[in-house]
């Protein structure tokens, strides 16, 4: 066979791999710079995969024992009965008589029996201090709050274990938050409802660890020991489960800035249940999973049909919703005698929602007027009319109740001939919820010009609950500053669910102070040209403090002009203490946490020494002025006797022994009711009465001509032109007192002031009084004298409270002894 009729043998195939490698050989022959780029890249990515492939195959190739039941975090804790309850000894210097084991987590008796104080359960209520999704009120309630843990109390030092078998994914030491905790994952197990899915303990502010992320434990295995680290004020562990379906381990319910933009602090939105709905989504109930699952079975899980508050309004459920509230209106506020009038009836439950399923079979109508013929209320989607005529005249009162739920209102019969009585002597508004506080809570805070801004604008009561529908009266809303606010008014009407929507235009640079007309609390808006870099910080408070109370402390980013900017922060700021002891909610604030240049966090402070904070970020620093302890004023002239002063006055008050002083000295006097109503403005006529009895002057006759609008008559015109006597009241320039109005801190002060006999007290500290204001002196006298925690500010025009005029009153009255 000649060489040219031999077949020429077929090359082998080449591999993937191999035409790979010869791509890169001609690459790297035409293009060698781009070449060593590209396999440099190559390898980076080949270290990065390797990277998160080590991790993978350690999360998921590592030999987890199969679940096998669980144990407790704790096997055993202090008899509280025997150490008075007290939490300070270490757990080694405890003997073994003086333990007990775990008690058993039981809701429902943790609820009943410790409100009972039954001795029989002292123990487990000691213990278990904070129940899942309950709050720092110490009502042992599940559901009352947005607390995702069960808070364990124990003796730093005591051995915590693993609660089931699974692999570490988290040990970390921090000053704050958590403190030293530890996550563990628990692969392929039963949740709460039988549901087969992957869960993470975690058990929080522990002193020592004795694991490392990636080690497999086993349950029972000794994790580390209890503490008082991070965000802590005793020693016991933080012992939460979290589902897969939270973010990151462990969760937390909201953040500092979802806190702050509710105007809540850290301790209160856990008791006002601020994200509850997300954690019983991403959490189960840790000592029920445990207790349940001791031998590996399936639980089931505990059903909660009351006191579950919901964030989001949710009618679907309608059905199985409980009665909460009956409203009762009618357009009339007095008829003749036979004529039809009309009732509106409106029914909720307790979440604030419309009752729509409500049947109305255990409904019970009264008259006053046995004589009156009364429609059958029928209900349609929450809401019913009842139809009513009335034989004879006075004053009647309709009267609903379905068991402890009722609501009332009042209605003026009368004849043709005295309808002219009707001004004097018509009640003509149902029995309301009376208005403790306003609450504004605005998008945004810091403006351009002409920007446009919503605020949202809710009426609280006494427990701090939203009014659906709050009797403003046509109250004024006034924006003083630079701006346009509307709408001017408010009424009933203009709430949706308690909330009435207001807008505010800008105009020019500036601030603006926005508020309700009889109300003390304001919204603050600053109008910026232009956005300018952060130059320090000012850390704001009230200037007092209670030991073991929160306090909130504002902080804000602030320009070289001194005035709030929105620019965000580029490092972490450090909050610290310069002097005094407390625990901080967070010492970390990030970009994040700061709403238009404001940020908040909680303080605790844990003994009696003024309180200094600093915020620091770099070269960028803040500083409070000294926060102290609230001074004991009256409490050697209070009777130990007296507990209750006012319905709504507890000692608790922070401005308990002003009111207690000057109701034991006859100076004011509570309203028919038996309250206070501590926030509520006073007005320029009530303040002459109390100042003048404060300065025991003999009060003149009045003559009626001193003041234009102050008629002999009038109550007030004795005080008023006493006062004026004296040269403590001078009056408007048009020649009016003004009796109605609110006073405000200006007017107040210069009264004080005018009272004694000194006149020059030299110029004060705040930025917000110049030299030649005409309240500057007075300013300054209250300043020297400390007749109220003023803060950073004077703010003049600030309506003064009856709570602030108390405490201002008694303090004046010991600089004037």
């Amino acid at each position: 066979m000649t060489q040219k009729n031999q077949k020429k043998k077929p090359h082998p195939k080449k591999s993937a791999f191999q035409k790979f490698v010869l791509r890169w050989q001609k690459f790297f022959q035409k293009r060698p710079l781009l070449g060593y780029i590209g396999l440099t890249l190559v390898l980076m990515g080949g270290v990065y995969v390797a990277e998160r492939g080590a991790e993978m195959y350690k999360a998921s190739l590592l030999e987890i024992p199969q679940f096998d039941g669980t144990v407790m975090p704790v096997q055993e804790v202090p008899n509280w009965k025997l150490t008075g309850g007290k939490n300070d000894r270490p757990y080694n210097s405890y003997a073994s008589t003086e333990f007990i084991d775990l008690p058993v987590y039981d809701a429902t008796a943790l609820k009943t029996k410790c409100a009972q104080n039954d001795p029989t359960y002292t123990n487990a209520c000691i213990t278990y201090s904070t129940v899942y999704m309950g709050s720092y009120k110490m009502d042992h309630d599940e559901y009352s709050g947005s607390h995702i843990a069960i808070d364990i109390r124990m003796p730093e030092g005591t051995p915590i274990s693993a609660v089931a078998n699974g692999v570490v994914t988290k040990a970390v030491q921090k000053p704050t938050g958590f403190g030293t905790y530890v996550v563990i994952k628990h692969p392929n197990v039963s949740d709460d409802s039988g549901k087969e899915q992957t869960l993470y303990s975690a058990y929080a502010h522990m002193s020592e660890l004795k694991i490392r992320e990636g080690q497999v434990v086993k349950k029972g295995d000794l994790i580390g020991y209890s503490g008082n680290s991070g965000t802590s004020t005793t020693p016991h562990l933080h012992f939460q489960i979290d589902t897969d379906s939270a973010p990151y381990h462990p969760w937390w319910p909201f953040s500092s800035a979802q806190a702050s933009a509710a105007n809540l602090t850290f301790f209160s939105a856990i008791n006002e249940g601020l994200g509850q709905t997300a954690g019983k989504k991403n959490t189960i109930n840790p000592m029920f999973w445990v207790q349940s699952q001791r031998n590996g079975s399936v639980p089931v899980p505990p059903q909660k049909t009351e006191n579950s508050p919901k964030e989001i309004p949710d009618n679907t459920h309608a059905a199985a919703a409980v009665l909460k509230k009956f409203i009762l209106q009618t357009s009339k506020n007095s008829v003749h005698i036979n004529d039809p009038v009309t009732f509106s009836l409106h029914v909720f439950d307790e979440e604030g929602n419309t009752f729509s399923e409500y049947s109305g079979k255990n409904l019970t109508v009264i008259s006053s007027d046995e004589d009156a013929i009364l429609s059958v209320p029928k209900f349609i989607k929450g809401k019913a009319e009842i139809k009513a005529t009335f034989p004879n005249a006075g004053t009647v009162k309709i009267a609903l109740r379905d068991g402890s739920v009722s609501e009332s209102i009042k209605l003026l019969i009368t004849t043709p001939r005295d309808i002219s009585l009707e001004i004097e002597t018509i009640d003509i508004e149902p029995e309301t919820i009376s208005i403790d506080r306003i609450l504004f809570n605005a998008d945004k805070t810091v403006l351009s010009p002409g920007e446009r801004v919503n605020i949202r604008l809710s009426a609280l009561d006494t427990e701090g609950n939203t009014i659906l529908r709050p009797d403003l009266n046509k109250n004024t809303l006034k924006a003083v500053g630079v701006g346009r606010l509307s709408p001017t008014t408010l009424e009933e009407k203009d709430f949706t669910n308690g909330v009435a929507t207001l807008t505010f235009v800008s105009s020019e640079a500036g601030s603006s102070e926005i508020s309700l007309e009889k109300f003390s609390e304001t919204l603050e808006i600053e109008v910026i040209d232009e956005v300018k870099n952060i130059h320090h910080f000012t850390v704001e408070s009230d200037r007092n403090f209670i030991v073991g109370k929160e306090e909130k402390i504002t902080i804000k980013t602030r320009d070289v002009q001194g005035k709030t900017t929105p620019k965000n922060l580029r490092h972490t700021a450090k909050v610290s203490f310069v002097s005094g002891k407390g625990k901080l909610s967070e010492t970390d604030l990030t970009a994040d946490d700061f709403h238009d240049g404001v940020a908040s966090v909680t303080l605790l402070p844990t003994t009696s020494e003024n309180i200094v904070l600093k915020v620091q970020s770099g070269v960028l620093v803040g500083t409070s002025e000294a926060i102290r302890a609230e001074k004991e004023r009256v409490s050697e002239k209070t009777p130990e006797i007296e507990i209750v002063v006012f319905s709504d006055i507890s000692k608790n008050h922070q401005n308990y022994e002003a009111i207690v002083l000057l109701k034991k000295e006859g100076i004011i006097k509570g309203n028919p009711d038996g309250s206070f109503r501590p926030n509520t403005p006073i007005n320029r006529a009530e303040f002459a009465k109390i100042l003048l009895l404060a300065l025991k002057k003999e009060v003149q006759s009045p003559r009626g001509s001193i003041f234009t609008d102050v008629p002999a008559e009038s109550w007030f015109a004795p005080f008023a032109e006493t006062a004026a006597s004296y040269g403590i009241i001078k009056g408007y320039p048009n020649g009016t007192f003004g009796a109605g109005n609110n006073i405000n801190r200006a007017e107040l002060f210069v009264m004080l002031s005018r009272s004694l006999d000194e006149t020059k007290y030299g110029s004060s500290n705040f930025a917000d009084v110049p030299d030649d204001a005409w309240f500057a002196d007075a300013a300054a006298f209250a300043e020297k004298n400390e007749l109220l925690d003023f803060g950073n500010a004077f703010l003049p025009s600030k309506a003064m409270t009856r709570a602030e005029v108390a405490e201002a009153v008694a303090r004046f009255m010991e600089v004037r002894s």
